[in-house]
């Protein structure tokens, strides 16, 4: 994984700075965390779909994936010498980690425990009278809590698709953020300028 996705980073830094180019390696270290958070969200979001039994693109190996890049992309920004395999292999090892815990939050027990739990309570838990609320300006049956009744809004049907996507979602939100605190205890600090960056390079080199 180290080697097949080095060069990709690397590229992900040149864009980054073509894109970018006032925005410092902080800036650019903070901003890919954000982005990062948003790709893991999606693609557990994904995985949550596909636990409640659709078909849906979510996959803990793009996590691994999507993980891996950004870790060594970050690497890049904090000018993470391409000698340094120690470090590299040690962000790699929790992005490892950080995709076990998003198998573990998207696995199909837990969704078959707890989507059905939460599904049931939620809808017992919305009184009659806000459903029928929302129906005055569609038809007294336009959404229903339970019922096969064709073309209309069936909150049992809806329910569980909502609540898989949220937990996939969640899931890996807080794995991606496992991984993002690992890179920041195990790198040092972003540089505030390309320039304090560059010097940075110089004085190790020497």
């Amino acid at each position: 994984m180290l080697a097949s996705q080095q060069p990709l980073a690397v590229e992900e830094v040149a864009r980054l700075r073509r894109v970018n180019p006032d925005k410092s390696p902080a800036e650019l270290s903070a901003y890919r965390n954000r982005s990062y958070l948003r790709e893991v969200r999606r693609i557990g979001a994904a995985a949550g779909l596909a636990g409640t039994g659709q078909r849906a693109p979510g996959d803990p190996r793009e996590f691994q994936q999507a993980s891996a890049l950004y870790v060594l992309t970050v690497a890049e920004l904090h000018r993470l010498h391409p000698e340094d395999f120690e470090r590299r292999t040690q962000l790699l090892e929790f992005v490892l980690t950080g995709n076990v815990l998003s198998r573990a939050t998207t696995s199909e027990p837990v969704m078959s425990r707890t989507v059905p739990h939460l599904s049931k309570k939620i809808l017992d838990s919305i009184p009659m009278s806000a459903i029928n609320r929302a129906n005055r300006p569609l038809g007294p049956r336009f959404t229903t809590k339970r019922g096969t009744v064709q073309g209309k809004i069936v909150l049992e049907q809806i329910l569980p698709h909502v609540i898989g996507v949220g937990i996939g979602a969640g899931g890996y939100h807080l794995s991606g953020c496992f991984v993002i605190m690992t890179a920041k205890k195990i790198l040092d600090p972003a540089a505030a300028s390309w320039d304090d960056a560059q010097s940075s390079d110089t004085g190790s080199s020497s």
